[in-house]
């Protein structure tokens, strides 16, 4: 099976080359037949292979009940790969936005520093100096404090909103749950509609080919 390959694709080209081996005069059982389309599967078929050999008999297994059994499997791997995907993102989005609203609770203070131009080269510090750096420090202490409370109430609100958040991405998971168990029931329904098809399919293709060898 070529990469990228589905299985109807695959027993087309297995079902020619049989034939023309066929023509040649190479004769296939069916047990044969069915044991070579399980061997070119994938290495991620191997726990499916398995289970119809070990559940199944090859040598009178027909064509057609392994080849839609074949495609129900692959099916149901893509829609589970692409319901991964999905929680995939929304888990990264989920991340981005509890990084952002962490992020914007942190508060962010400059520190300042006064010095003084007027000071002699001895190290001696002039009064006036003492007294401007002993201010500012005061006033910072009230502004770290003012900044603190303020924060305090930011993060109450900044709670809040993260509840409506999660409350809000809750609700889309419930709905999203909801859409993807009515669209596996309408997947379920498809799949046994085309196993039906498939199966008409294989038995007018036999039929014409016996038709096409009688007028032969």
């Amino acid at each position: 099976m070529e990469p990228h390959e589905n299985i109807d694709k695959m027993y087309c080209r297995f079902n020619d080359m049989v034939k023309d081996l066929e023509g040649l005069g190479k004769e296939y059982s069916m047990g044969e037949k069915n044991r070579k389309i399980l061997n070119a599967l994938p290495k991620e078929w191997e726990s499916k292979s398995i289970a119809i050999e070990e559940s199944k008999n090859l040598n009178s297994m027909p064509i057609d009940s392994l080849i839609n059994s074949l495609t129900s499997f692959e099916l149901k791997l893509k829609y589970k790969l692409q319901d991964e995907e999905a929680k995939g993102k929304r888990s990264m989005a989920f991340k981005a936005s509890s990084k952002r609203r962490k992020d914007s609770r942190k508060p962010h203070f400059n520190n300042f520093q006064i010095t003084c131009d007027d000071c002699n080269s001895d190290g001696e510090v002039e009064e006036e100096y003492e007294e401007a750096q002993m201010a500012f420090m005061a006033l910072g202490n009230n502004e770290v404090s003012s900044s603190s409370d303020s924060c305090d109430d930011s993060c109450d609100n900044n709670d809040d909103d993260v509840e409506s958040f999660i409350f809000k991405m809750h609700e889309c998971l419930k709905e999203s749950y909801a859409k993807n168990k009515e669209l596996k029931i309408k997947v379920n329904t498809l799949l046994s509609a085309n196993s039906k098809l498939v199966h008409k399919n294989n038995s007018l293709t036999k039929e014409n080919d016996v038709l096409k060898d009688k007028f032969v």
